[in-house]
């Protein structure tokens, strides 16, 4: 499956957001991919208002921190991969685990996994900036047993 549609605001990004959130069940891996300032983060925020987490605010950038867990049903995992210099930093996090697992796990910035063959089922988001604040979202459904 693949849709595309074009963001005018950032409110639109968040609705775009949750119609895929809608989409999600257990063990989906969302991969967003686009550059700096594109919505990443936003869209996150939208996946998050779909899976019906309480404290809306809670979602920011885990640039710093390289993830973040939001207390959804399943919990959502959120990493934003933008200051990993090598895969190997990741095993201090519990990544590899993590995407294994049935929870949801939000990628920013998949480029960095080079080496990393990401598992199961899920959707690759990605985001070009049209204008300051219109971007074109496209939405692309994988699965690694298809591959």
């Amino acid at each position: 499956m693949k849709s595309e549609w074009t963001s005018h605001s950032p409110e639109e990004t968040i609705q775009v957001a949750e119609q895929l959130g809608d989409k999600l069940t257990r063990g989906d891996i969302v991969l967003l991919s686009g550059p700096l300032g594109s919505g990443k983060t936003l869209f996150v925020k939208g996946l998050c208002r779909a899976l019906k987490l309480d404290e809306l605010w809670e979602v920011d950038s885990p640039t710093y921190t390289i993830m973040k867990k939001y207390a959804t049903d399943p919990p959502c995992y959120h990493f934003d991969l933008y200051r990993i210099h090598s895969e190997d930093e990741l095993e201090s996090l519990s990544f590899y685990e993590i995407m294994e697992s049935a929870d949801i796990k939000v990628v920013e910035w998949p480029e960095r996994l080079v080496h990393y063959r990401v598992p199961g089922k899920g959707f690759l988001v990605q985001f070009i900036k049209l204008e300051k604040t219109s971007r074109r979202i496209t939405v692309t459904s994988f699965s690694a047993e298809n591959e």
